[in-house]
């Protein structure tokens, strides 16, 4: 035991440094963000009003709403608002601890399997190439599980924790104290994202399959079942008892009822995984699926080796990973945030590998060197297909410019505090990007998108449009009538004119995701196009105010007022 636990304080240390080195190089890559991206933003502004006393809500004396999909994460974050009123660098540091913990025990794991197959190797090389494994996933996983203070790092741990667990209890009976810490991690896992309901199913047929193969006793399996339905209802019941309605707002504001173009946007968000992840993660997945298969077609195969098993339920949890999005229609951001989960388990290729090379060295059977033929063939040709399908997405999904949002929205927010001193004053104010700016934003907030706005997004419509941005409703957005909408900071009126110019091409995003309603004359009879010139520090905002706010404007002698 202290054996053990000396070996993963060493590989902590080790992959401590290895993780910090990355993740530092891809903080300044992404112009040093320490403010998470825009919608971590909205986890944070939430989780500040909850450690205020005002519950889950968007704006002070708001309506309840979950524009979050983590409660765990909300919870966790408010906690920390207690000690610091910010409490992002704090957040920072628990990321990258459970980060570092996550992939230390995904190493301690897979060791096993490569030290049962090839010890030589294990020792001379398993260790650096699992390093080398980490720099090349790094970037984008570190920015997701670090950097983003998303909930990432979070699902990450417990998700692979829980699938490890698995691996072990296929290995051998585990202890009642693991096991109780296996059913607490499965309603922990429920309370951090609701995709956790599926995966808690397939994870109990697996133990059950598990039980069942190995003669162990049933209540084991029937605990984490009984554990995971009961948290299931419980979230279900409180969101419909405290918002209204069974599942996060966001699921409603983002997923279109057109079951066909979920799939079909699902499918795309797949195969960009496949074709335009880093070469590394694309090479073990391939392996994994051939090896898979291999073994299957296997007549002398007989599910008795533990590694052989184990094989088959890692490359079983990718597939279904790899599918589950097709129920939604996959996501927005760049890095692929749905796959994070999967990509640090593609490392159970490597004794994925070794088990074909120790087949073919004793012809054990005749689909080794096919296997290596395959896997060599279907890797090119994912490799070449990323440029082939040309299926990239839109530049602006890149996960730089969701760092950049976050920050640029909050000092927008800061600023609009400075022009508006009086609290009585402040007027509503309608966004697409909904985290950095509400967060310091002390007037009331309108999601435009409605994740944070149950009216918005329960408005009818396709959800058909620019990803995750579909859900707006121009009768709604009349009925909701903020007093301005999109305030940006400017330059000069010059630049303003520009800005206004390009909102009106149906190309510009944001009259995308507004349906072209700055063409529209009902708009422009109610939204006037205005820059407000603050006389004490003279900061420029281009933004729309809606008429009878615009008199108000008018009123303000502190304000210079310019029409466009």
């Amino acid at each position: 035991m202290r054996y053990h636990l000396t070996a993963f304080f060493k590989h902590f240390f080790i992959f401590s440094i290895v993780i910090f080195c990355v993740t530092l190089v891809e903080f300044f890559y992404l112009g040093k963000p320490l403010t998470g991206i825009d919608d971590a933003n909205i986890f944070l502004n939430y989780a500040h009003h909850f450690s205020n006393g005002e519950g889950f809500v968007y704006n002070t004396h708001g309506e309840r709403v979950e524009g979050f999909t983590s409660m765990l994460w909300v919870l966790i974050c408010a906690a920390f608002f207690l000690l610091s009123a910010h409490p992002e660098f704090i957040l920072l540091i628990i990321c990258f601890l459970l980060t570092v913990t996550t992939v230390t025990f995904a190493y301690e794991e897979v060791s096993k399997d490569v030290k049962q197959l090839n010890e030589s190797f294990y020792k001379k090389h398993f260790l650096w190439l699992y390093t080398v494994f980490l720099i090349c996933i790094g970037p984008l996983y570190f920015a997701w599980s670090v950097l983003s203070l998303m909930e990432n790092a979070l699902w990450n741990f417990l998700f692979t924790t829980l699938v490890i667990s698995i691996l072990q209890y296929s290995k051998t009976n585990i202890s009642l104290l693991k096991k109780t810490i296996v059913c607490l991690l499965a309603i922990l896992l429920v309370l951090t994202r609701p995709e956790a309901y599926a995966w808690n199913i397939l994870f109990f047929f697996l133990f059950i399959i598990i039980t069942i193969k190995n003669k162990r006793s049933v209540l084991f399996s029937l605990a984490y079942l009984i554990l995971s339905i009961t948290a299931i209802l419980f979230m279900a019941n409180f969101r419909i008892h405290y918002f209204g309605y069974p599942l996060p707002n966001t699921y409603y504001a983002k997923v279109s009822p057109d079951k066909f173009y979920n799939i079909k946007e699902g499918l795309i968000y797949a195969i960009n995984f496949i074709t335009d992840s880093h070469p590394v993660i694309i090479l073990f997945i391939t392996a994994l699926l051939v090896v898979t298969v291999s073994l299957l077609l296997n007549k002398k195969f007989k599910l008795q080796s533990p590694t052989e098993i184990g094989i088959l339920i890692i490359t079983l949890i990718i597939c279904i990973s790899l599918c589950l999005p097709l129920t939604t229609g996959g996501d927005h951001f760049a890095g692929f945030r749905f796959y994070q989960d999967i990509i640090l388990l593609s490392v159970w290729a490597i004794p994925a590998m070794l088990i074909i090379h120790r087949d073919a060295v004793f012809n054990r059977f005749k689909y080794a060197i096919l296997s290596w033929q395959l896997i060599a063939i279907i890797f090119f040709v994912f490799i070449g297909s990323g440029t082939l399908f040309n299926l990239k997405h839109p530049l602006q999904t890149q996960l730089n410019y969701e760092f950049d949002f976050a920050n640029t929205e909050r000092i927008m927010g800061e600023d609009m505090n400075d022009v508006w001193r009086d609290s009585a004053q402040r007027p509503s104010v309608g966004v697409i990007f909904a985290g950095g700016f509400a967060l310091k934003y002390n007037g009331t907030t309108i999601d435009l998108m409605g994740l944070n706005n149950t009216l918005m997004g329960h408005s009818s419509g396709d959800r058909i449009g620019i990803k995750n941005h579909a859900a707006f409703n121009k009768l709604v957005f009349y009925k909701l009538n903020p007093d301005i909408i999109l305030p940006e900071q400017v330059t000069s009126d010059k630049q303003a004119y520009i800005e206004y110019v390009q909102l009106l091409s149906e190309e510009n995003f944001f009259n995308k995701a507004m349906k072209n309603i700055f063409n529209d004359l009902a708009f422009q009879q109610n939204y006037y196009p205005v820059t407000i010139t603050n006389k004490l520090n003279r900061n420029k905002i281009f933004l729309f105010a809606n008429k009878d706010f615009y008199q108000e404007l008018q009123k303000n002698n502190l304000l210079q007022l310019k029409n466009l």
